[in-house]
């Protein structure tokens, strides 16, 4: 939200609009231009090796409220800059609002560094034998971020893939599920269905149904609690379909906040 509302800020300082038919375009393409470019940032540093699309969507998911926080700002502030010509004041509080966003987000940042960078740091020590002997010497505490990082998740999966396949019923079957960096993915075959059988609003429509089984907690008990256990740990979630011949039907990503 600080990038794009400094965006904003940027474009208040160097757009003068002569027109509303301006502010109207300045205002709705220029938010949507910078996130299509944020966009393609964030796809293209992306450590996840699933597909270019599935990261672009999800950084477009991340972008929507800036996008939709940008839009009304700058149509306000550059209508009164047209309105008013060499008479308009810069609104310097939005760099108020910038700091006072930019601070949580730094924090945030940090804290998703330096937890990647704990259980980097514990898989390594795993991988070369050293780990049991480090939490057997009683540091009880990093043995509770180990656990409640990334490797904890992989164990919550491992133990929810002893309990599969699960039917789910009308030809579905839950598969498999593994983490991949910050995402859980979830398979799920289709007995007797084709990806030409699922048109984009199908794909919306068991999208949705699947985001109000969770929050209903319709599901069985071990893939409600593996669904929640990834929300909570805002780990992404991924849904992949497949068929009785492994064919991907279609796939959707539910992010933390959408559950």
């Amino acid at each position: 939200m600080a990038i794009f509302l400094l965006f904003v800020a940027a474009a208040i300082a160097v757009v003068r609009p002569t027109s509303m038919l301006q502010v109207w375009l300045y205002s709705i393409l220029s938010p949507i231009a910078f996130a299509a470019v944020v966009c393609f940032v964030l796809a293209a540093i992306s450590p996840s090796s699933l597909s270019l699309d599935y990261k672009l969507g999800t950084a477009f998911g991340s972008c929507l409220i800036p996008i939709l926080v940008s839009i009304p700002t700058l149509y306000f502030t550059l209508k009164k800059k047209s309105e008013m010509g060499e008479k308009y004041k810069y609104p310097t509080g939005i760099f108020v609002a910038i700091v006072l966003l930019a601070i949580p987000g730094c924090i945030s940042l940090y804290g998703n560094y330096t937890r990647e960078k704990t259980v980097r740091k514990l898989m390594e020590m795993k991988a070369e034998g050293k780990l049991d002997k480090y939490l057997n010497q009683g540091n009880e505490e990093s043995e509770e971020v180990y656990e409640s990082g990334q490797q904890g998740m992989i164990n919550a999966a491992k133990r929810f893939n002893d309990s599969l396949p699960e039917d789910l019923g009308n030809g579905l079957n839950m598969e498999k599920c593994e983490v991949d960096k910050y995402m859980v993915v979830y398979t799920i075959v289709w007995t007797g269905k084709h990806p030409s059988d699922f048109s984009d609003n199908d794909i919306a429509k068991v999208k949705e149904s699947f985001i109000k089984r969770i929050k209903d907690g319709d599901n069985s008990s071990n893939l409600q609690k593996m669904l929640e256990n990834s929300k909570e740990n805002g780990y992404d979630i991924m849904i992949k379909y497949q068929n009785e011949n492994y064919d991907e039907l279609f796939s959707f990503s539910i992010l933390p906040y959408e559950v």
